[in-house]
């Protein structure tokens, strides 16, 4: 019995941004994202609604994600954007787990980034 991934699901793609720090113009540090890779992936709701996060007062969109496996692809402080829709959804990842240890997929579990509210 074969334990890889159907690639019919992999209909998304994401890119992966790692922080990094650069010197600014003026001698100090400014904290920016680079891209480290793009990778096809399957991005689903966690929950068919959104659900409530501690007292309940934020409201937050969780995702799951599903990567085919590589060492070193991604970390938790690691950030993934999807340039599919407009404005870009930007996914903080808050854990990585390799299911059941067999190496061949990530799954990653995402809150969704809330931009800020304009007047």
């Amino acid at each position: 019995m074969s334990r890889g991934i159907r690639s019919g699901r992999m209909k998304d793609t994401l890119i992966i941004q790692a922080a990094t720090v650069i010197d600014g113009e003026y001698g100090g540090q400014i904290e920016t994202w680079v891209t480290t890779a793009t990778r096809r992936c399957e991005i689903k709701p966690l929950r068919a609604a959104e659900f409530y996060r501690a007292s309940g007062d934020t409201v937050q969109n969780v995702f799951e994600i599903r990567f085919r496996n590589e060492r070193g692809l991604i970390a938790e402080n690691n950030q993934l954007l999807d340039t599919a829709v407009s404005p870009n959804r930007i996914f903080d990842i808050e854990a990585i787990v390799n299911p059941g240890n067999w190496d061949n997929e990530l799954v990653i579990t995402a809150v969704e980034r809330k931009w800020p509210l304009r007047d």
